[in-house]
């Protein structure tokens, strides 16, 4: 997808998803009824989003018009938000089908962690990282299988009973110690196979993906082609900041009807040319995105000078026209239609500067 495309929505990490599914909920944007999908409903609206998780998935619904879900939603679930395709759900797929995605940085891995209700700071991680591989090692040098294997033999015990002389008491300690760690550390897990899944549905539908991606890890596994939403989001809050509007509504609803305006779309139109302007290395993010603001609130401000002249001479021009049929004769009624025509074109020309900056009118009722 080249950037000056418009992408065909972004593709969500399942927090934001859950965040815009209970707002719709509570919006009336979707059926409320707790027992669709066997009470899927019901454990979505158990969590109240986190406020800056919500925030960031509004953000999404303005930057591309459209949000994917890459994850299982109840098929007979209602409402506005999927009928409208603001809101898109993906067969997940299978585990194994998911591309092979560059490791996660720390940063990204915690902030992933933290949007999924787990405060760890990097030496949280580090201690259950190397607690992980500490059981590992002594997993692997008490000799027998292997955790796999293991599992699966405990998972059968009630079914074919373990006997005494099966594993020695340092290999069932070993296991205990190994799935413990393994435990411990899993939500990390978990967050990488979702960044894969993100990664993978963006490609394949050929939008943004929520989620960032180190560049040159990226090359390295062939993923040169997705495109991140990171860009585009800096742009928009630039853009939002310089006309001093609040990119969001006060709610999913508001926000909606904010992203499919005009204005909204015009904006996204303009955000494709500034990121790719910005990949081009043609100009510093800011500078590009706050010239054209610049530009466009003095043509905005010239073009209200001119409905207000334009509005003026037409007021002025029809009675005169009126009062020429009527009285002096067809001079005053010409330069009464002169007049009111010289209001119509100045009009005109106020119409097309809006027209022209639209995207610089966005958030602005």
């Amino acid at each position: 997808m080249r950037s000056t495309d418009l992408p065909t929505g972004t593709v969500l990490d399942e927090p934001m998803v859950h965040a815009l599914l209970y707002a719709a909920v509570q919006e009336g944007l979707l059926d409320g009824d707790p027992t669709i999908g066997d009470g899927f409903v019901r454990r979505v609206m158990r969590s109240p989003p986190d406020q800056g998780v919500l925030a960031h998935a509004l953000e999404h619904v303005v930057l591309s018009g459209k949000v994917f879900a890459p994850f299982w939603l109840p098929r007979e679930w209602r409402g506005e938000l999927f009928e409208r395709e603001l809101l898109v759900p993906r067969d997940p797929g299978l585990d194994e089908d998911l591309i092979e995605a560059p490791g996660l940085s720390p940063a990204l891995a915690l902030a992933m962690l933290r949007a999924r209700g787990h405060r760890w700071s990097q030496e949280d991680l580090l201690e259950r990282y190397e607690s992980l591989m500490t059981a590992y090692s002594t997993l692997e040098g008490a000799g027998g299988p292997t955790l796999e294997e293991l599992k699966i033999r405990m998972a059968l015990r009630n079914v074919i009973p373990i006997a005494p002389e099966e594993y020695s008491q340092e290999q069932l300690a070993a296991w205990t110690a190994t799935e413990e760690a393994y435990s411990a550390f899993k939500p990390v897990l978990d967050c990488h196979n979702a960044y894969r899944r993100v990664l993978t549905h963006s490609l394949e539908v050929g939008a943004l993906s929520a989620l960032p991606l180190d560049t040159m890890a990226a090359s390295l596994a062939g993923l040169s082609l997705a495109e991140t939403s990171a860009d585009r989001m800096l742009l928009l809050r630039i853009a939002c900041k310089g006309l001093r509007r609040v990119p969001i509504g006060t709610s999913l609803r508001e926000t909606i009807a904010m992203a499919t305006s005009p204005e909204g779309q015009d904006l996204r139109h303009r955000l494709a040319l500034w990121s790719e302007s910005v990949r081009l290395n043609e100009a510093e993010s800011a500078a590009t995105v706050l010239g054209d603001v610049d530009a466009a609130r003095r043509s905005l401000k010239n073009a209200k000078s001119l409905a207000t002249i334009g509005e003026y001479s037409t007021y002025i021009g029809v009675p005169a026209a009126i009062v020429g049929a009527f009285v002096a004769g067809p001079l005053v009624t010409i330069s009464g239609v002169v007049v009111s025509v010289v209001g119509g074109a100045v009009l005109v020309g106020q119409k097309l500067i809006e027209r022209m900056n639209r995207w610089a009118m966005y958030g602005q009722n």
